[in-house]
């Protein structure tokens, strides 16, 4: 299902999975899909510092204005905090 789909997207780019994100997006996963605070999967891989899985999702079209309900913070704001200078 698509919603399985779009979470194993969000785990995926969480951990920096390159090549499960680009399975998954391939077997159409939603690329803008939110976890419930908002975070999109190039939200999460910048978050966590994973620069191959975002620079795949950027040559995707992935949107980078995404802001958090939680941290209530953009990305690029997110990179900086955790020192993610990639």
């Amino acid at each position: 299902a698509l919603a399985e789909k779009n979470e194993d997207l969000l785990a995926a780019a969480r951990s920096g999975d390159l090549a499960a994100v680009q399975a998954l997006v391939k077997d159409g996963a939603d690329i803008e899909t939110k976890t419930s605070y908002g975070q999109t999967p190039l939200f999460l891989s910048v978050m966590q510092g994973r620069t191959a899985v975002a620079s795949f999702l950027l040559e995707k079209g992935a949107k980078t204005d995404v802001r958090d309900t939680f941290y209530k913070m953009g990305m690029i704001d997110m990179a900086l905090q955790r020192k993610h200078y990639e």
